[in-house]
């Protein structure tokens, strides 16, 4: 008479041992048999999908939780993978969230996301050999961004002539409308209780900015707010201070050769001075006194490119004529080199 069993619930691909034992009718067991060997076949057997999955969702991101699953083909279950999509659910997956790995929890929370977006999730449930099973696609939409932006990490300023310029690092934003720009307020009193015309937070998208047409060896002060896609602001300015220099300098952007200083002016130095020129006029030219004889004047475009050498006689004027311009930007420096 043959007799058999079934064990159930074992893992895959396995290697068990088994022997087996005789019992009578009054309970006596008869000696083991030899012990024989067997494998379980691999796990072909997919998980149980996972149910249902419940994604909400959150500023900048979306909360997923679903039902743990069961696996039944004796590999286990080895954990979760998720997807994230917008749009078509094969060509719009988001970067980082395609059958990403989540572990063993039924639940993940998504970062990163845009505010104000619909999007849509999976889960897969894997398991030991690899065998997966996909919940179906469900959606939500993240919420609006209520969250303020970071505040810039620094605010450089540089004193020119007539102008100052400003420029600070790209912010952060983590709500998830994305830093949109800036407000910049600039003022020549440190409380700005008054703003210069068309610089009370006035708004930009660029990192860096000059202002113009400001008085000479003055104290200016300017602080930059960050703005998100939602119109959030952060909550503290990074301000800072700096003083015009006392001559206009040539590095004045956008100044016009009229605002140029056109009166004589007394050598000191190897000290940039500005040489005014018109386009209309064709002509450009700055007269020195008291000059020594034989001085080496130097001619530079704005950028500080050197154009040309010249001698100038005493007290003499130094005419830049086209031929000496070529080349040469609206705003030229002229430096009395050494003799």
């Amino acid at each position: 008479m043959e007799t058999a069993v079934t064990v159930s619930g074992l893992r895959a691909s396995t290697t068990y041992f088994a022997r087996v034992r005789a019992e009578d009718g009054h309970g006596t067991l008869s000696n083991y048999s030899e012990i024989v060997t067997t494998k379980t076949l691999l796990d072909t057997i997919p998980p149980v999908k996972p149910m249902n999955v419940t994604p909400t969702g959150l500023e900048g991101g979306v909360s997923i939780a679903w039902t743990a699953s069961t696996d039944e083909g004796g590999s286990g279950l080895r954990g979760y993978k998720v997807d994230v999509a917008t749009g078509n659910y094969n060509s719009s997956r988001i970067p980082g969230w395609v059958a990403r790995g989540v572990g063993w929890l039924p639940q993940v929370t998504v970062t990163g996301l845009r505010a104000e977006t619909l999007y849509f999730v999976r889960v897969r449930a894997v398991d030991g050999d690899g065998n997966e099973n996909y919940s179906d696609w469900v959606s939500t939409r993240t919420l609006r961004d209520k969250t303020v932006p970071a505040s810039p990490g620094s605010l450089n300023l540089e004193g020119k002539g007539q102008s100052i310029d400003l420029s600070w690092p790209q912010a952060s934003d983590v709500g998830g409308s994305e830093v949109a720009g800036y407000r910049v307020d600039v003022s020549s009193d440190n409380n700005f209780s008054s703003r210069l015309s068309g610089w009370d937070k006035n708004y930009m998208v660029t990192l860096s900015t000059s202002v113009r047409s400001l008085a000479a060896n003055k104290m200016y002060y300017a602080r930059v707010w960050t703005v998100d896609g939602a119109g959030n602001e952060s909550p503290h300015a990074i301000a800072g201070s700096t003083k015009t220099l006392s001559t206009p300098g040539l590095t004045d952007q956008g100044i016009e050769d009229e605002d140029l200083p056109l009166a004589p002016t007394t050598v000191d130095g190897a000290r940039a001075y500005p040489v005014p020129y018109s386009p209309h006029h064709g002509s450009a030219g700055i007269t020195f006194d008291r000059i020594p004889a034989e001085t080496a004047v130097r001619i530079y475009t704005i950028s500080g490119q050197p154009v040309k050498t010249i001698t100038t006689p005493p007290q003499g004027s130094v005419p830049l004529g086209p031929d000496q311009r070529r080349g040469i930007s609206h705003r030229q420096r002229c430096l009395p080199g050494d003799h």
